[in-house]
């Protein structure tokens, strides 16, 4: 086939696909939960790397050293709704989000003038960090999809095992969820 015989249907959406930690904010999420438990940052990360050692890929690493946290009693709760409320707090970097309402502004202007285009832009996030906090953040209902790492929790109400993580790979399994529409 060549390409002067193919036919190429339009754009209709305009995807723009957002990791989060340190791409839309300066900081990890999870230096929110350190603060608001008292937990040493760079303890936590170095017991999270001796972890790794041990055979774990970085996701279930940073989740297992969380995990003992709470089951030890250094975090003495953390639930699903406690990451959402933690996540009204994520900072952003310096013009975000503001910048996604000037894209969707700046593509709808341009498609008023092209009207026989008419894409439409849509935001992802696709993170290995928390889901609820991301849905808890002014980011959110910015989004047409987020994709985190999410946790069923125990009968004391705490976050007790992963649901999903997003590792590398995933996040390649999600842009092609995106492609396929």
């Amino acid at each position: 086939m060549n390409k002067d015989s193919m036919t190429f249907l339009p754009q209709t959406e305009i995807a723009v696909i957002f990791d989060f930690d340190i791409t839309l904010t300066p900081k990890y999420m999870q230096s929110l939960i350190f603060d608001k438990y008292k937990i040493n940052e760079k303890t936590f990360w170095i017991e999270t790397e001796k972890l790794k050692l041990q055979g774990y890929d970085n996701e279930h690493a940073y989740i297992k050293n969380l995990l003992n946290y709470i089951e030890s009693g250094k975090i003495p709760k953390l639930s699903n709704k406690d990451l959402k409320y933690l996540g009204k707090n994520l900072e952003f970097h310096n013009g975000f989000p503001n910048i996604m309402d000037d894209l969707k502004a700046m593509i709808k202007s341009k498609s008023t003038k092209d009207s026989h285009l008419n894409p439409e832009i849509a935001f992802y996030v696709i993170s290995s960090g928390f889901e609820e906090m991301i849905a808890g953040s002014s980011v959110f209902n910015k989004l047409k999809k987020l994709w985190g790492c999410t946790f069923a929790e125990n009968k004391q109400g705490n976050i007790s095992f992963p649901k999903e993580t997003i590792s590398y790979t995933t996040k390649t399994q999600k842009l092609f969820l995106i492609n396929k529409g």
